[in-house]
């Protein structure tokens, strides 16, 4: 049986972003499964301050970089680069020798009809790894009318795509009910969730960046990662305000970038007292432990019409750090994560009032939180571990004759 590998993802070594720390990790660990692993990825980075220092290579990962034709300052260009990188992958499949199998994560978005293509012509099989669900996510983003008109053209298409794969990754069952709803058999869809990434140890406050920072008070919230148009920040400011809590009492840390950012600080200007929310930029992940360490609770908020179509990595991040969880959501499975396991509490967006109860009793029960932080390391460990999801990809590769 023939064991070459083809992966695909545009962001990949050694980009710091944690979508291309994901397919590192899994071409590492098909290497030591015996496979020839191939990664065709992009020469720019989806960051370029959080360079990953690991080089995949040394591990005997082959690494082919698509050099690509423009910067990425705006979404445009961006477009460009996602278009450009997804030809060029096609006169690569075309030209070069055929793998065994293909590999195919969601960045860009239009590798998903190229491996789709590569099946008609050369019967080569394929896997779709859906770290987000297109083309939704790329609709919601857009004006009606052109959402409506790019979802007739393009929609059938991607469907046809992810239902001709021998295999499709979901990152959780509510993705999976969204799966299913494009046509794809239920035993076609596998659930492996994303893991915790980076340095799991946290630096408890008072530390070097609380100090820097001027990070004191009696409560900390922390908001770690992207803040972008699937996720929620209003119910959490709007429960602040109406809680009249006082910056001593409690500060929520945004610790953040993405497109929600600016309104989010734009809230806080002008509704909050002074320093009762903080925004920092993303920190490099030596320092994750020292942000982490200011955490009393973690927040995860994914707006109700995102439910499937994305999946939050930081939740993993949070409960690999024994961190417990404030959920603001409607999706029912997270809701589960967090509840049913007792690692944190969750409310539904626009519950400003519950929220903001339970944002002036909870500072009184810490003890709860300590309670809960337990659970949520418990159950990361049980459910959703690296080792655990890395010996769930490697189950499914090692067996595609079987499932092409």
């Amino acid at each position: 049986m023939g064991k070459e590998l083809l992966l695909i993802e545009q962001y990949f070594f050694p980009d710091g972003w944690s979508g291309a720390q994901y397919p590192i990790n899994i071409a590492e660990k098909m290497v030591s499964e015996g496979w020839e692993v191939k990664v065709i990825c992009g020469d720019l980075p989806y960051v370029n301050y959080n360079l990953y220092k690991n080089d995949p290579r040394d591990k005997g990962v082959i690494i082919e970089y698509i050099k690509l034709p423009v910067s990425q300052n705006n979404a445009f260009l961006k477009l460009i680069n996602q278009i450009y990188f997804s030809f060029i992958c096609l006169l690569k499949i075309i030209f070069n020798k055929k793998p065994n199998l293909i590999i195919s994560l969601t960045n860009p978005p239009p590798i998903i009809i190229i491996v789709f293509l590569a099946k008609k012509i050369f019967k080569i099989p394929y896997i779709v790894i859906a770290m987000d669900l297109y083309p939704e996510v790329l609709l919601k983003n857009l004006s009606n009318t052109i959402s409506t008109i790019l979802n007739y053209l393009i929609t059938p298409i991607f469907n046809a795509a992810y239902r001709s794969a021998s295999r499709v990754v979901s990152l959780g069952e509510s993705m999976s009910i969204k799966l299913r709803s494009k046509g794809i058999s239920k035993n076609k869809i596998v659930i492996i969730k994303n893991w915790g990434l980076g340095d799991f140890k946290t630096i408890k406050a008072p530390n070097k960046i609380s100090k820097d920072w001027n990070i004191s008070s009696e409560f900390t919230l922390l908001y770690s990662g992207n803040l972008g148009v699937a996720h929620e920040w209003e119910t959490l400011l709007q429960a602040l305000k109406l809680s009249k809590l006082k910056p001593d009492q409690l500060k929520i840390l945004f610790v953040s970038s993405g497109t929600r950012i600016k309104q989010a600080k734009d809230f806080a200007k002008n509704f909050l007292p002074s320093n009762s929310v903080i925004f920092k930029p993303l920190v490099k992940a030596k320092n994750l432990p020292l942000t982490m360490g200011l955490a009393d609770m973690a927040i995860v908020s994914i707006r109700s019409n995102y439910d499937g179509v994305v999946s939050p990595s930081k939740l993993s991040g949070y409960l690999a750090r024994g961190v417990p969880i404030l959920f603001i959501g409607s999706d029912p499975e997270l809701r589960e994560i967090i509840e049913g396991n007792d690692a944190g509490v969750a409310f539904s967006p626009g519950e400003y009032k519950p929220l903001a109860k339970y944002l002036i009793n909870i500072q009184k029960n810490k003890f709860k939180l300590i309670r809960q932080g337990k659970n949520a390391l418990n159950y990361y460990q049980n459910n959703i571990s690296k080792e655990k999801g890395l010996n769930r990809y490697a189950e499914l590769i090692n067996n595609y004759k079987s499932i092409s």
